[in-house]
């Protein structure tokens, strides 16, 4: 089997497998009862960042729009197997189609043009509009999924994000406390006088004192779920929106990333094309190019 044709099929298995590794990952997370919203982005992006310099390798390898067409038709089974089918999918999945194409071209245009092969000014404009469709279906599947589709019925802060922020809240508390910055007596109406002094000296307060101690379990979920039904108290009005707004407000920060992602997949890109060159996989051959001059 001639090299090219090896390695052609060597790059559109390999998208495949990490494109549904990518999927899997996401859709583990975004699909789950409890989504941890903070984190679930980290091993897709980086599965995806290989993705989309498998892609850009594979242009500037091939003058094909083929491969393209084939890579993204892979990329699209493997997210509907993982999220399911569903009309809006289909919907950007061919616009993305349509865009994963005009980019490509647009790339291998460039190629064409251009005097040496520097993959940085070939690839940065077409693997953007790549990125940006990705974005959005990202953004389409995180819009559907079972944990933002129940913000319209309720709204729940995160336990780990009220944990971490009750627990700061008691850190700085004590920090207080014990650099007397503030008052040593509190006098509360209705309640006795409390001497925080006497506290720290028997030793009721002191640099041990941790969420634990300083509130029961019991009282740590009343003030949970006392604080969610006065966010859905004052939510109720626009709860039908957050859906959405969750959705759009993902798209708009993975675009504004996008710089970065692209620069790492171009960086992929160059060290992969680099190993490549020196197995001895691809070699770059130079053509003396007629040149038209005017004479008078």
């Amino acid at each position: 089997m001639p090299k090219q044709k090896i390695i052609y099929i060597a790059l559109l298995v390999l998208i495949t497998v990490f494109s549904f590794l990518g999927w899997l990952n996401l859709g583990k997370n975004l699909l789950g009862d409890s989504p941890n919203y903070g984190t679930f982005w980290i091993a897709p992006s980086l599965i995806f960042i290989i993705v989309i310099a498998l892609f850009g390798i594979a242009i500037i390898l091939f003058n094909d729009l083929v491969f393209a067409l084939l890579a993204f038709l892979l990329i699209s089974v493997g997210f509907l197997f993982v999220f399911g089918i569903k009309w809006p999918y289909l919907v950007v999945l061919a616009l993305g189609l349509g865009v994963t194409i005009l980019a490509a071209g647009q790339a291998i245009k460039e190629k064409k043009v251009r005097i040496k092969i520097i993959p940085s000014q070939i690839l940065k404009t077409s693997l953007k509009a790549i990125f940006i469709v990705l974005a959005l279906t990202v953004s389409l599947a995180l819009y559907f999924s079972p944990a933002t589709q129940r913000l319209s019925v309720e709204v729940k802060i995160p336990r780990p994000l009220f944990n971490v922020v009750l627990n700061t809240m008691i850190g700085v508390f004590n920090s207080q406390i014990q650099d007397q910055s503030i008052p040593s007596v509190f006098n509360i109406p209705g309640m006795p006088m409390v001497n925080i002094n006497e506290l720290k000296n028997t030793g009721v307060l002191n640099k041990e004192i941790s969420i634990d101690t300083a509130f029961s379990k019991e009282a740590q979920d009343k003030l949970y779920d006392t604080i969610n039904q006065q966010l859905n108290f004052f939510l109720k009005p626009y709860k039908q929106y957050l859906s959405y707004g969750i959705g759009i407000a993902v798209f708009f920060s993975l675009v504004a990333v996008a710089f970065v992602f692209i620069w790492l997949a171009i960086g992929l890109v160059n060290l992969i094309f680099l190993i490549m060159k020196k197995m001895g996989w691809v070699n770059i051959k130079k053509e003396m190019v007629e040149k038209e001059t005017l004479e008078f």
